[in-house]
């Protein structure tokens, strides 16, 4: 199953919809996602991630009241993140200096100055966005859905495949690689 770009940007509609009925209903002028899970759920599967030991991501996306959404990241980030995972989705780039704390802080700052705002990454002076997230995430979109059936049946004829190589003697090791070279 091709998932394309087209499908992609009807996922993140839906996804920004529920964001923004969220916000009205909380009150909330603008919401901030940093953590990679956050991140790939709002994005329709895209990913924020540098380092596999941090559930933050290097990009943020900050969704406004008013519609209109950001990519907020470092100048050396901004151009992987645009080409390989955003190019296409509607996000404005917003970056700063990578070696300049203030930098980052001062944009940041001056993008939320006045709004209520929530966030997943405890943004000074945002309210914690997490608890309200499992509620719009709870019903699948029909995207997600197709996603699920797709990975289950392909996990499904993979790990097949990886059980068929199996013979007595095979050690974990090997085995593990069987099903590592399926699911691939």
């Amino acid at each position: 199953m091709n998932f394309d770009r087209v499908s992609q940007l009807d996922e993140t509609a839906e996804k920004r919809a529920k964001i923004l009925k969220l916000m009205k209903e909380r009150g909330w002028g603008a919401v901030v996602l940093t953590k990679r899970h956050n991140f790939a759920w709002a994005t329709g599967g895209s990913d924020n991630h540098v380092r596999h030991a941090s559930v933050l991501g290097v990009a943020s996306l900050i969704f406004f009241l008013d519609g209109r959404r950001v990519v907020f990241t470092s100048n050396i980030e901004m151009p992987r993140i645009m080409d390989e995972e955003l190019g296409g989705l509607g996000f404005e780039p917003i970056q700063y200096q990578w070696f300049s704390p203030k930098e980052r802080w001062d944009a940041l700052t001056s993008l939320l100055k006045n709004l209520k705002t929530a966030s997943d990454d405890h943004t000074p002076g945002s309210d914690d966005i997490e608890p309200w997230l499992p509620g719009i995430r709870m019903r699948l979109s029909r995207h997600e859905l197709m996603k699920y059936r797709w990975l289950g049946k392909t996990t499904g004829i993979g790990l097949g495949e990886a059980c068929k190589k199996i013979n007595r003697g095979h050690t974990e090791e090997e085995i593990a690689g069987f099903m590592f070279d399926a699911l691939q």
